[in-house]
């Protein structure tokens, strides 16, 4: 019969967000807040390693999966009128800035 304990997944000290799962199941993206500085951070499910992906201060962050789970839509700003819209690699963190304002989502 399974195990049915529970483990930590992450090791960080802080409190984790907005906990994503990419759509094919292999990478799990969220957020972690100290000291006003979100940080985003994925990690690769069958071998549990972590990477933080970027670190920036703001006061408002949300973000989005690729459909191929290749890259994450982010906006970060003081809110989402005054914030900009990015993409990052998840592979290389490559940060392509797209736009002023607006809410991360992919179309399919």
């Amino acid at each position: 019969h399974p195990d049915k304990t529970l483990h930590n997944l992450t090791k960080n000290p802080e409190k984790e967000y907005q906990l994503s799962l990419s759509s094919d199941g292999q990478w799990l993206a969220y957020l972690t807040l100290n000291d006003h500085q979100y940080s985003l951070h994925t990690l690769e499910i069958k071998s549990l390693a972590q990477r933080t992906i970027i670190t920036e201060h703001a006061r408002k962050w949300d973000f989005a999966w690729s459909p191929q789970g290749t890259h994450l839509v982010y906006s970060v700003g003081p809110s989402y009128s005054d914030s900009f819209l990015k993409i990052i690699a998840r592979k290389d963190s490559a940060i392509t800035e797209l736009c002023e304002g607006g809410f991360p989502a992919w179309s399919k």
